[in-house]
């Protein structure tokens, strides 16, 4: 088994990301709706994007200058379209780092989500942000319209 993938490819691709990227040195904070393992600080400023990023079904938040910036979240490979639906009407994070088995996709939050499987299956690819990590490919994806 390879360092990071553990049972599941998808949490392990995220792990490497957080490491190899470096987001886990960073304001990169667990999405919770309990302010229990926050800093006092951390939850009264960002206390609000996390709860947002837990209901949405996140995983993790990265944060700069108290701005949510990067939303971390798997899915199975079927549900990728919904997942960024939801993540989308966080209204703010302008990135998605969404894992699912095998594959690790980075999308843009700042367009907005397809609204059909036709035009979710045209999505445009931008450019690869990380050849490989652990194996899985990172892609940069943006809805075209």
């Amino acid at each position: 088994m390879r360092e990071g993938v553990g049972a599941d490819p998808a949490q392990g691709l995220l792990e490497a990301a957080y490491r190899e990227l470096g987001y886990a040195e960073g304001a990169l904070l667990n999405a919770t709706d309990s302010p229990e393992g926050v800093a006092p600080d951390d939850w009264i400023n960002k206390g609000e994007w996390l709860s947002l990023a837990k209901r949405v079904g996140a995983e993790k938040v990265f944060f700069v200058d108290d701005n949510p910036v990067i939303v971390f979240a798997d899915s199975a490979p079927d549900q990728q379209r919904i997942r960024f639906q939801e993540i989308w009407n966080m209204a703010r994070p302008p990135l998605l780092f969404l894992a699912s088995p095998g594959d690790l996709a980075v999308y843009d939050l700042t367009r907005g989500p397809a609204q059909t499987a036709d035009q979710w299956n045209e999505t445009e690819l931008l450019s690869n942000v990380v050849d490989e990590i652990l194996g899985g490919r990172i892609l940069l994806f943006g809805w075209v319209s």
